[in-house]
């Protein structure tokens, strides 16, 4: 056999894969492509690759607030205008915070919105105490600082509350670590109870309940008033008709068995004699009676 001669043919250098391409060559490949991403899904109602339309992935649901972001967002900013902050601040029993100025703006026009309608005066919001640092907000107001523990309270992992006795804010752990015994603000040392706690930048499930507890005591309010101007003002015109008119009746009735006049009497009794006549005639004149013509 002849003898072969074997010839080396180099192999040729692998090709550098793009960082930008997909596995199949011609496609990108994005995180919500390759990992399935709340929110996100197919906007075709058919299922699968092949279809009478091209599968394509993209936001499927309305972008929502997590609580953390809901609550910075509302211990922020006005919940009236909602604009950022602005001194003074004052708070109402549903947690809720406002620029003052808003608040009477609203109140000496009369427009305060519906939902706001437990606000009808001053008296029914507090003034908010808390600590004054420099800076603003990320919203650009004013900065919440609670006084005892300096943790930021607009960040919206800390949550807060306030005391409506001395309205000063704080952080909701500096109750927690009180005693129960112990009723005393920690920063101005005012005494308070449980109804004085009034939590801030609640979620919409307590706001609801707390709204219904306000409405019920304003209707207890308004029935407690409306019995107490009633019992005040005495019966009414209606009911005192029937009894003075029974009163007017009794009044005007004449007692049986007695006769009506002097007339009606001589014509229904026993005729009256001339000598009774005569009797009755010197009685009057002399005070005496005489029996059958004798006289006195």
């Amino acid at each position: 056999w002849p003898e072969l001669k074997l010839r080396y043919f180099p192999r040729p250098p692998p090709a550098t894969p793009s960082a930008a391409m997909g596995g199949d060559g011609g496609c990108v490949a994005t995180r919500a492509d390759m990992v399935k991403t709340k929110g996100y899904g197919f906007k075709s109602k058919a299922k699968g690759g092949m279809g009478y339309e091209a599968q394509t992935i993209g936001r499927v649901e309305d972008e929502t607030y997590d609580p953390r972001k809901l609550r910075q967002i509302r211990m922020a900013t006005c919940r009236l205008s909602e604009q950022p902050f602005r001194a003074p601040l004052v708070a109402c029993r549903l947690g809720h915070l406002y620029n003052k100025e808003v608040v009477v703006r609203h109140l000496l026009s009369k427009t305060m919105p519906p939902a706001f309608r437990h606000i009808r005066a001053l008296k029914h919001v507090k003034d908010v105490v808390h600590a004054k640092v420099e800076g603003v907000s990320e919203l650009g107001g004013e900065r919440l600082v609670c006084p005892v523990t300096r943790l930021d309270l607009d960040n919206g992992s800390t949550k807060a509350v306030m005391l409506w006795s001395c309205g000063c804010i704080m952080a909701a752990r500096c109750l927690d670590a009180q005693k129960k015994s112990e009723k005393q603000c920690m920063n101005c040392d005012k005494l308070y109870t449980d109804e004085d706690i009034v939590k801030l930048a609640v979620d919409d499930e307590e706001l609801e309940s707390l709204q219904e507890e306000l409405d019920t005591a304003e209707a207890e309010r308004l029935a407690a008033k409306a019995k107490k101007t009633k019992a005040k003002a005495g019966p009414t015109p209606a009911a005192e008709a029937p009894a003075a008119k029974k009163a007017k009746t009794d009044k005007t009735e004449k007692p049986a068995g007695k006769p009506q006049s002097e007339t009606l009497s001589s014509l229904f009794c026993k005729k009256s004699t001339p000598n009774s006549l005569m009797e009755d005639g010197a009685k009057q004149l002399f005070g005496c009676f005489t029996n059958k013509g004798v006289g006195v």
